[in-house]
């Protein structure tokens, strides 16, 4: 065989051999992963085979067994790789393990009987008997590999699944079909000099099955890039130990090799680290666009229908009261009257979730002036002195003297200010609510301080978000939303202020603070 010849299958050889070991090399996540690299390894055996058989290699191998017991191999993979690629087929379970049967005895003919391969008195190799039905036994398996391939094609759930399968199968039916003409149709009428033919073309399946992982990513280019650079380099040092001519060279040339290992491994790591939070953050990112369009389309069902249907109803029971419908009995009204307020509660309702939503994702229009917080503060928690005295609850304000101009929305800071006296006197059931307002330094502190049941630790973290109600804050609260604090935190923030809470646990009362400039 000539040089040009040895050097395109030895290149051959080592790609695909690289390939499969770079597979090996990542760990094994699938059992995808083996069995590539199992057809890459068995293509790169049946090809350091034909090399060995062409070149007379004197290393006392039947290179022309090997040659057969590799080249069955490469099928037998690709029909258990079929099975489970893109993803399992399990009831298929029992079919694996009836198809090892043949591959056993073929192994069993190749190694101990010249009855797939034979050698003539005179030294030179026949094919035996047995060669048809080994050739029928490997077609077979690649034909049932291109069966499952297809199944897996037409019940695949992605259209990225669909575009792996047809690589994978595209590029095995090419280089199958290509390599048994010359490989096992010609032997068979003792053409045996375009034998070397067939290992090139295993370059065009591996090829394929690594193209198909790495264009959607099962394997990422940089973590190649990087294992491809560190083998070769390895690969190369470790080659050079056998030509060393002295001992302190083969320790140096040693040391150089672990170092440039150790230091390889450390590279691949970093880029797995990388990749994977890169990974992480995407997904991230996709469930936040997809949280984000939710919102979306919760706040226009909010706001375009169930508050739409509330405010029908509400207009509806205001006017039975009235004396446009005749007179309506006593008893009736009650329940009209209970009608309406429950209508009113739930308009609240919608209303305060939509406004929750609006502060916290930077939508709710403000209307800054300079204002008096002082006096707002005063207006709000007197109105709902009302509520506490309701429940009983001892209620007391202390507003320091002093000026209180600040930059803000009047409405807006007054509804966020209302609503953590509110919190405060909802979560009370018995005992004190304290409102006060101070100066600190250049800075306006607003609180509410309450003996209610407090806030836990697990709490506090989800405590300013949508939805952030306690665990047990239903119970105490049957109307709480869970979006009143994110809606005092929006505002704070669009003021450039800060709110936050203080707690020393369940039933031990909290302190809610806002600081504005």
């Amino acid at each position: 065989m000539a040089n040009l010849l040895i050097s395109v299958l030895s290149a051959i050889v080592f790609t695909n051999l690289l390939l499969g070991l770079i597979i090996l090399s990542r760990g094994i996540r699938k059992l995808t992963d083996i069995l590539f690299a199992l057809i890459a390894i068995s293509c790169s055996i049946w090809g350091v085979a034909i090399i060995g058989f062409y070149s007379q290699f004197q290393l006392n191998i039947d290179w022309i067994i090997i040659t057969h017991a590799s080249a069955i191999a490469i099928p037998f993979f690709f029909f258990i790789f079929s099975l489970h690629f893109p993803r399992p087929i399990l009831k298929h379970v029992k079919l694996i393990g009836i198809s090892v049967i043949p591959l056993v005895v073929i192994y069993i003919l190749l190694f101990t009987t010249d009855f797939v391969v034979g050698i003539t008195q005179n030294g030179s190799y026949e094919l035996g008997q047995g060669y048809l039905g080994y050739c029928t036994i490997l077609i077979g398996y690649f034909i049932m590999g291109f069966i499952f391939l297809y199944k897996q094609y037409t019940s695949a759930s992605t259209l990225v699944e669909k575009r792996q399968v047809a690589y994978v199968l595209l590029g095995s039916l090419i280089a199958s079909s290509l390599a048994i003409i010359p490989d096992l149709i010609l032997p068979y009428l003792n053409i045996f000099s375009l034998t070397w033919i067939g290992p090139i073309f295993t370059l065009i399946m591996v090829g394929s099955l690594f193209i198909a992982m790495l264009k959607y990513h099962l394997f990422n280019i940089k973590v190649i890039l990087a294992e491809v650079i560190s083998v070769i380099i390895v690969v190369i040092l470790t080659i050079e130990l056998f030509f060393v001519q002295t001992q302190w060279e083969l320790i140096l040339k040693a040391m150089i090799l672990i170092i440039v290992a150790i230091f390889s491994y450390i590279l691949i790591k970093s880029v797995y680290r990388e990749i994977s939070q890169r990974e992480k953050i995407e997904l991230l990112a996709t469930d936040l666009r997809s949280a984000n369009d939710n919102q979306v389309n919760l706040i226009h069902i909010m706001n375009h229908q169930i508050k739409g249907k509330l405010g029908d109803a509400r207009a509806a029971f205001a006017e039975l009261l009235t004396d446009d419908y005749g007179d309506v009995p006593e008893a009736a009204k009650n329940i009209i009257r209970l009608g309406l307020r429950e209508t009113e509660t739930g308009v609240e309702y919608v209303q305060g979730i939509l406004r929750g939503l609006s502060a916290e994702n930077g939508t709710l229009p403000y209307d800054m002036k300079e204002m008096d917080l002082r006096e707002v503060v005063k207006t709000i928690a007197e109105k709902l002195r009302v509520k506490a005295t309701e429940k009983k609850l001892t209620y007391e304000m202390n507003i320091a003297e002093g000026d209180y101009g600040v930059i803000g929305d009047r409405v807006q800071l007054g509804e966020a200010i209302g609503n953590l006296i509110n919190n405060s006197i909802s979560y009370t059931p018995a005992g004190s609510i304290h409102v006060w307002l101070t100066k600190k330094g250049n800075k306006a502190l607003f609180a509410v301080q309450d003996t209610g049941i407090g806030i836990t630790e697990e709490d506090k973290p989800k405590l300013w978000k949508s939805g952030g109600r306690g665990k047990d804050s239903i119970r105490v609260n049957v109307n709480s939303t869970g979006y009143g604090l994110s809606f005092v935190k929006g505002v704070v923030d669009a003021h450039h202020g800060r709110v936050w809470a203080e707690s020393d646990g369940q039933g031990k009362g909290s302190s809610f603070y806002m600081e504005l400039p």
